[in-house]
């Protein structure tokens, strides 16, 4: 549950850039406050962001003990927020307890990204942004064992960058020594029938299973009720239900024969993922 200032769907779209978004998680009672911008108000930053409801669902739904048990953040060394926009997701998470938070988008929203955490009273070495294109390498980011996305999927043609970016982000992590399967939670609006795009691009490479979503459904399959929606079902969810799935990076058919641990990615993967080779990155993935 969360309480949220009358200013988030109060006036027209562009005066909403202008406002200031307050967010009060409860139980825990976590204040969030985030700037929005129209991509007009500072040199250099012209490029808009808002708070989506993905954001606000997803800081949420990490509260929630029945979802995350109690001290879960807290464990976290490292937690990636991809598409940060605002960076309510990863604000959300240092504020909940993670070591260290790196929120990464376009280089023209981290300035941003930056006055927000400030605003939230996180310091650089706690919350920090860092620019990050999805299908480019990744290797200025330290290893982590999390990575959050909020109403990062809906752009149909962004699937197999950010999914090539999610593979490296975890052979990163696994040859750094993190725990593993890395964490990933990707919060997804279903708009029309979108969910069924993603699931077809994400699928072929993770273990994708919905763990919430608003307005709440069952979370098993009604066998007497066939056409039901549940969250076993994601993809006969209505229309605007808000999703949060998890992410496990699948064993590659290559560990699977050579009788390699499940869930890790393949040498060729992880030295791809090291030397920031996208491209060899893809042929891997691609042989999976």
């Amino acid at each position: 549950m969360l309480s949220l200032s009358a200013s988030h769907n109060d006036g027209t779209f562009a005066e909403r850039f202008h406002q200031r978004v307050s967010l009060t998680l409860q139980p825990s009672g976590i204040r969030i406050v985030a700037e929005q911008t129209d991509g007009e108000q500072c040199d250099g930053e012209d490029m808009q962001s808002a708070v989506w409801d993905g954001a606000i669902q997803m800081a949420s739904a990490m509260q929630d003990p029945l979802l995350f048990a109690d001290g879960h953040w807290r464990r976290k060394q490292h937690v990636i927020e991809l598409g940060a926009g605002c960076g309510v997701v990863g604000i959300a998470a240092a504020l909940l307890g993670c070591q260290r938070v790196t929120l990464t988008d376009y280089p023209q929203l981290l300035p941003l990204l930056r006055r927000n955490a400030t605003a939230n009273h996180l310091d650089a070495s706690v919350c920090d942004a860092a620019a990050l294109e999805w299908g480019s390498s990744v290797g200025s980011l330290a290893a982590c064992d999390a990575v959050l996305g909020s109403d990062v999927t809906t752009f149909i043609q962004s699937h197999e960058a950010l999914c090539e970016t999610l593979c490296a982000l975890e052979a990163v992590s696994t040859a750094a020594g993190m725990a593993s399967p890395l964490e990933i939670l990707i919060a997804h609006q279903q708009r029309g029938s979108d969910v069924g795009f993603f699931l077809d691009a994400f699928e072929p490479h993770f273990e994708v299973s919905a763990i919430w979503c608003s307005p709440a459904v069952d979370a098993q399959h009604d066998a007497q009720d066939p056409d039901a929606p549940s969250l076993a079902r994601p993809r006969a969810l209505p229309n605007r239900t808000m999703i949060i799935f998890s992410l496990r990076r699948r064993p590659s058919a290559e560990a699977a024969e050579d009788g390699e641990d499940e869930g890790e990615p393949s040498d060729a993967a992880i030295q791809a993922a090291l030397r920031g080779d996208i491209g060899l990155l893809k042929a891997t993935l691609r042989g999976l």
